[in-house]
């Protein structure tokens, strides 16, 4: 049996699986992003033979690697051309890697490897192909990263930076952004744009669950925000209702632009599902153009949450003729 490596560098963590052909996790693995250091190349060797180690197969087993980077990646010269939050730039590490371990290495842009992930699960188990072949996935996690296939292709734009709509400006003069703007839609609607907003407004209430968090020296999460909410703290309810306003404005301009058949939402976010879907979903049906149509984008959460990135990595080989450019 052939068995794959996915690999999905994300801000925080770094998460990675090898699969048997059928999709089938064997193993995973992960660890922090802060310890991705030069030569890049040498540190996916270790989470190989960490993968490997921990599953019990050897490299001759495996019939490949793939990895999803942030940023804009050359999937055919296998370069990230520029990675702002990961402060990369024109870097060659999946050419080396393929040069060191000697099988096939694929790299991609994250969202493009999660877009893919989420459209392969999604044919494997449910065969639903008339929503599979026009959708756009969100990846909220540290950033927002987006990812569009259409009539089964992935749209990169000629220069592969296609669907950066982590760096759409939503608020003109606001957050500075890693990328050089302010107000970019990641700045707001992402995992640390809600953790920016949720101290913020902490400071205003002296009585909040998250405000003591701070006073305590605790580091306030997504998580713990989210948990906040369900006791329904006051600071953490209206950071929430902040973070929910640029994230329903954020994906009805997506809607308007590009009016897929759905729009799914993954990354670490998407796990706390109907709590942020249902109240997104609301936004969007005042904003979206087309809120008068019977036949509308259907709103979603990823069914594979926080490895869609890790399993389209993993199938890459799959899909180097499959893009709209």
């Amino acid at each position: 049996m052939e068995f794959r490596v996915g690999i999905d560098i994300g801000g925080t963590n770094i998460k990675s699986a090898i699969f048997s052909n059928s999709g089938d996790i064997e193993y995973k693995y992960e660890c922090s992003t802060n310890s991705f250091n030069a030569p890049y190349e040498k540190y996916l060797e270790f989470i190989i033979e960490e993968l490997l180690k921990g599953s019990g197969k050897a490299l001759k087993d495996i019939s490949s690697v793939g990895i999803g980077c942030p940023g804009i990646v050359d999937s055919k010269k296998k370069v990230v051309e520029y990675a702002c939050n990961l402060n990369l730039n024109d870097t060659k590490f999946a050419k080396k890697l393929e040069e060191n371990i000697k099988i096939p290495v694929y790299i991609e842009n994250d969202a493009n490897a999660a877009v893919f992930g989420e459209y392969k699960y999604n044919m494997l188990n449910s065969k639903d192909s008339d929503i599979a072949d026009s959708m756009v996935l969100l990846t909220l996690g540290t950033g927002v990263g987006g990812g569009h296939i259409l009539n089964g292709k992935i749209y990169k734009g000629f220069n592969f930076g296609a669907l950066e709509v982590g760096h759409m400006v939503i608020e003109e003069g606001g957050r500075q952004c890693n990328c050089g703007r302010k107000g970019c839609f990641e700045t707001y609607a992402s995992v640390t744009g809600l953790i920016n907003t949720a101290m913020e407004v902490a400071l205003r209430y002296k009585n909040s669950v998250l405000h003591s968090m701070l006073k305590d020296g605790e580091k306030i999460t997504g998580e713990a925000i989210f948990n906040a909410v369900k006791l329904k703290d006051a600071a953490a309810v209206e950071a929430f209702n902040i973070f929910i306003k640029y994230l329903g404005v954020g994906v009805a301009n997506i809607i308007n632009i590009l009016q897929p058949r759905c729009l799914v939402l993954g990354g670490g976010l998407s796990a706390s599902g109907d709590i942020m879907l249902s109240p997104l979903k609301e936004l969007v049906d005042k904003f979206d153009y087309a809120r008068s149509l019977k036949d509308r984008c259907k709103v979603l959460i990823s069914k594979i949450g926080n490895y869609a990135g890790v399993l389209g990595a993993a199938f890459l080989h799959e899909i180097q003729d499959k893009y709209l450019i």
